[in-house]
Formats: C-alpha cells, sequence, structure tokens
C-alpha cells in the first residue's frame, strides 16, 4: 500500500478542514464585535435619550414668574365662602365669590339689637337711670380688591342698604328730688327720650388684611371701614316738668347734622366651599 497516496488527502482534508473552522471562527467573532458595536450604540442612544429627558423634565419643573403666580391661584379660582362677621353694626352673615385673583364680590347682612339696657349714673348730682333701645339692621354689596397677588391686603368698597337703623335713649330720675322742704317725685319730674333714626344707602370704603375667600378651608380676616349714613332723623321728646326740654328738638338736630360718618370694624371667619 503507498502511504503517500493515503497521507496526502488526508492532509489536504485537514488543511481544508481547519482553514473552514478558521473562517467560521472569524465571523462568528465578526458578528459578536458587530453585535457589541450595536448593544453600545443602543446603549449610548438610551443614554443620550434619557439625558435629553431629564433636561426636559427639569426644564418643565422650573416655574416661570406665569407658572408661580398661578400656581398660587390654583384653589381659589372661582371659589365661594361664608363668613361670620362680629362688628361695630352688630353680628352678621355673609357670602363672598372669587371673581379672579384679584376680586372677590361679597354681600353681607349685619344685624344688632339691644333692647332696654339699663345703667345707673348720676345726672346733675340726682340718680338717673338711662335706658337704651338699637334696632339695626342693613345689607352690604361690596366688591374687595387685592392689588397683590401673593398677599392678602385688601381695599373694600360699595354700599349698603340701611333698612333699619334706630336707637333711642330714655332718661328718667329714680328717686326723688328734694329741694330745702320740697320733695318731688320722680313720677312728677317725667321722662326724656332722645331718637336717632338712619335709612336708606350708604357709600362704604374700607381696607383690611385678609380675604372674603381664603385659599385654605378656614380663613381670619380684619377690616376697618366707614359708612357714609349722611344726617340722621333725630327726635325728642319729654314729659311732665321737662315737656319744655322738648323745644330743643331743632338745636338737638342741628347739631347731629355733623354726624354723617359711621365708623366700622369687623372681625370675620370664613370657610371656603
Amino acid at each position: 500500500m503507498n502511504i503517500k497516496k493515503i497521507v496526502l488527502p488526508v492532509l489536504v482534508v485537514m488543511v481544508f478542514g481547519f482553514s473552514a473552522n478558521a473562517q467560521l471562527f472569524k465571523t462568528k467573532a465578526q458578528k459578536a464585535a458587530e453585535k457589541t458595536e450595536e448593544v453600545k450604540e443602543d446603549v449610548a442612544t438610551e443614554a443620550e435619550e434619557a439625558t435629553t429627558s431629564v433636561s426636559d423634565t427639569a426644564a418643565k419643573m422650573k416655574p416661570t414668574k406665569d407658572q408661580i403666580k398661578a400656581d398660587h391661584f390654583l384653589g381659589y379660582d372661582g371659589k365661594g365662602a361664608i363668613a361670620l362677621n362680629l362688628s361695630t353694626v352688630g353680628i352678621g352673615v355673609e357670602y363672598a365669590h372669587n371673581i379672579n385673583r384679584h376680586l372677590n364680590g361679597r354681600i353681607r347682612i349685619n344685624v344688632l339689637q339691644i333692647s332696654n339696657l339699663e345703667q345707673a349714673i348720676e345726672l346733675g348730682g340726682a340718680p338717673t337711670f338711662v335706658t337704651a333701645n338699637v334696632d339695626v339692621m342693613n345689607t352690604d354689596i361690596l366688591l374687595e380688591y387685592l392689588p397683590f397677588s401673593q398677599h392678602n391686603f385688601k381695599l373694600v368698597g360699595g354700599f349698603s342698604y340701611i333698612s333699619s337703623g334706630k336707637g333711642d335713649i330714655n332718661v328718667a330720675y329714680n328717686e326723688a328730688i328734694k329741694y330745702g322742704d320740697i320733695v318731688i317725685e320722680p313720677e312728677d319730674i317725667g321722662d326724656m327720650t332722645i331718637g336717632v333714626d338712619y335709612s336708606g344707602l350708604a357709600p362704604y370704603m374700607g381696607l383690611g388684611w385678609g380675604r372674603a375667600v381664603p385659599r385654605k378651608r378656614v380663613g381670619f380676616g380684619i377690616e376697618i371701614g366707614t359708612y357714609y349714613v349722611g344726617s340722621p332723623d333725630v327726635s325728642l321728646t319729654a314729659t311732665n316738668m321737662l315737656a319744655d326740654t322738648a323745644q330743643e328738638e331743632g338745636q338737638l338736630q342741628e347739631n347731629m347734622n355733623d354726624y354723617k360718618w359711621f365708623p366700622f370694624l369687623n372681625m370675620r371667619l370664613a370657610f371656603r366651599l
């Protein structure tokens, strides 16, 4: 048997086999390298997109001045509130509605009733009783202006309809008066009553702190202002020995003509609806 004839083909087959395996290995290595590059490119792209997304998000999260103002106004616009008032014109209830971030509309009703409030004083050295009665009811229609979006300072204006604005004071001696041997009993002396009556429309202006419609559920406010009530109608009546005092009604009316402004101080507790 010729060994060369056998060995040579085997060697040829082995060389081609090694060559084919080497080529196959090279091809796989190239594909693996290409795959690695693709993965790197995908990772880089994703990282770039993530960075861009973070940048966009950060840009969106950074608020502008308008956004700050808008956010400060969120939860407040278009809302209403009810409030309880304690003021120089009595106790009251109120409804307020937000128009925009600078304006609130308000409707307020105040009531003050005092019946037979008695106080003992000395008048001309003689003990007397002073009895007071007050009956006040007015309805306010107001517009509240807040110059600063992020502060609670406010200016208030409007008018009031005074449906009842009456008050009277009665003065009467409660003990006999002695002039030497003369003794005059209280019922013989008589009494005197001064009455005041305001009614009709009264312009109002004021300023204060605290929004009519609070941003939170509950808000507190204080307000100071004045009503222009005009000159009141004054009456003066007297009985018995004091009857001649009633002749001074005209002078009393003239003296009261200067009291055209009525001061107003109010504390307010509001509940947002």
